[in-house]
């Protein structure tokens, strides 16, 4: 499965290195990601605001999941879809 983590801080760090371990994990993309992310997927240059180039994003590369939580505004976005 695809999984793209949103956010760039230590939480979403967390959540990646334990994602990556996952042996049904095909790719794993955080948007935008930090230092530490890209050791364990590839960081993509996304507006953590932007929902909409989040949802284009997520079609045009096909991503089963997604999650986002962005402590600081009001703002989250958070989807799962089953696989």
């Amino acid at each position: 499965m695809n999984v793209l983590i949103i956010g760039s801080g230590g939480r979403e760090h967390a959540i990646a290195w334990k994602v990556v371990q996952s042996p049904r994990l095909s790719k794993l993309y955080i948007a935008p990601g930090n230092a530490g992310t890209m050791s364990c997927g590839k960081n993509v240059a996304l507006d953590l605001y932007d929902h909409p180039a989040i949802i284009q994003f997520c079609k045009k590369n096909q991503r089963e999941k997604f999650y986002g939580a962005a402590s600081h505004s009001n703002r989250t976005l958070c989807y799962i879809r089953p696989v």
